[in-house]
């Protein structure tokens, strides 16, 4: 009971057969395993060696009117976005001065940019410009 309240996750590996076979083995070996938790879709992510960097994703089609981030910041970090065309030249209004910087933890925030909207874009070919500071990017996708 006392091993069980210990570990409680470990019911949920896919190995698990029963505690008492589960106890056996672990205290019949030298390496224990482990289960970890985290957020949906954050097993590894791209943030700047320093505090502050950026990068451009090669060409791809915007499929969907919305641009969702699954991020995470440090206090004062933040993520912005460019929307370039496929020759990297930034589309009107839709540029990083223009982009309302995303702050926080978050596993679907919606990108907006002040005067124009994806939609405007949608079906395109484009470039996304992402500049981080003191943050995390896990995943970006369109959506509706």
């Amino acid at each position: 009971k006392q091993f069980r309240a210990r570990r409680p996750y470990y019911q949920l590996a896919p190995f698990f057969t029963s505690w008492k076979d589960f106890y056996n083995e672990i205290h019949n070996c030298r390496v224990l395993t482990g289960l970890a938790k985290c957020k949906a879709g954050r097993l590894a992510h791209v943030a700047p060696s320093r505090s502050k960097g950026e990068f451009t994703t090669l060409p791809l089609v915007v499929e969907g009117n919305r641009l969702l981030l699954n991020g995470q910041t440090d206090p004062g970090g933040s993520i912005r976005v460019e929307v370039q065309d496929a020759e990297g030249n930034t589309f009107p209004e839709l540029g990083l001065d223009d982009c309302i910087p995303f702050s926080g933890d978050r596993v679907a925030h919606e990108m907006r940019w002040n005067r124009a909207r994806l939609e405007e874009v949608n079906g395109r070919v484009v470039r996304l410009r992402m500049v981080l500071e003191g943050a995390r990017l896990y995943t970006f996708r369109f959506g509706d």
